[in-house]
């Protein structure tokens, strides 16, 4: 592709461009029309107007509808058309302009949302939405045009009845807020030794009878402290514990 260097513009004098030599080292005129054209991998048109107009005008030609020029180290500018390796983004091009939207329902279209039993994407389906469920509520978010919808009921959680029968009780994954009636005798309830940290979990007195029947809150095999101890007694008529694992331990709050 040829290379200009040395360009001054003057507003008089024959063809109105003086001094403009190519690389092969002889000065460059002008045709009749006040066009040079220098040819190489795209076409460059440098116009310089009417005589005594002082103006340069340089635009690209010969790219095809909605292509770019685009650098390469390795050698000269080439045009180029955009690509979406996974299909993930439409691409539409048109004359002067390339037009970009994200199929929603496409493989790939989330990045980095991965389910808990595994490591695939979470793929929307063809309306654009991807629905989470756990426990005995979900939420679901629902793609429109630049929004977001978060759906649900947050505030309900799973209730896990418990009775002094039950006792001793190992914490399930599933379990959430434990309403106890230890109306009938005592009740020990084992937390997890390494749930994930920032798991709570909560216990409560429902008949008001602890004072009288404890409920006592320890983890398996009593091998994990909550809050310095391997047990934690609940001994209050009404009381009420939240329990969270900070990665190591349990801490009552």
């Amino acid at each position: 592709m040829s290379q200009i260097t040395n360009l001054e513009l003057s507003a008089s004098g024959s063809g109105a461009v003086m001094d403009l030599t190519g690389n092969t080292g002889g000065p460059v005129s002008p045709d009749i029309d006040g066009n040079i054209n220098v040819l190489g991998d795209g076409t460059i048109v440098i116009t310089t107007g009417d005589p005594g107009t002082n103006t340069l005008t340089i635009s690209l030609e010969n790219g095809l509808d909605g292509q770019l020029l685009i650098g390469s180290t390795a050698g000269s500018l080439a045009f180029a058309t955009l690509a979406s390796a996974d299909s993930s983004v439409t691409i539409t091009n048109g004359s002067n302009s390339i037009d970009l939207s994200v199929d929603a329902a496409a493989s790939g279209a989330v990045i980095d949302f991965l389910p808990d039993s595994g490591t695939s994407p979470v793929v929307p389906d063809g309306a654009g939405s991807v629905t989470i469920t756990g426990g005995t509520t979900g939420f679901t978010f629902v793609g429109g045009a630049n929004t977001l919808t978060l759906t649900g009921s947050p505030s309900v959680m799973t209730v896990t009845a418990l009775t002094d029968s039950d006792s001793p009780y190992t914490v399930l994954s599933t379990d959430h807020y434990m309403t106890c009636d230890v109306s009938g005798g005592v009740l020990t309830i084992a937390l997890p030794n390494a749930p994930a940290t920032g798991r709570v979990y909560i216990v409560k007195d429902a008949g008001g009878d602890a004072a009288d029947f404890n409920i006592t809150v320890t983890t398996a095999g009593g091998v994990v402290e909550i809050d310095g101890a391997t047990t934690f007694v609940m001994n209050t008529a009404y009381q009420a514990a939240n329990f969270l694992f900070n990665g190591s331990s349990w801490e009552v709050f």
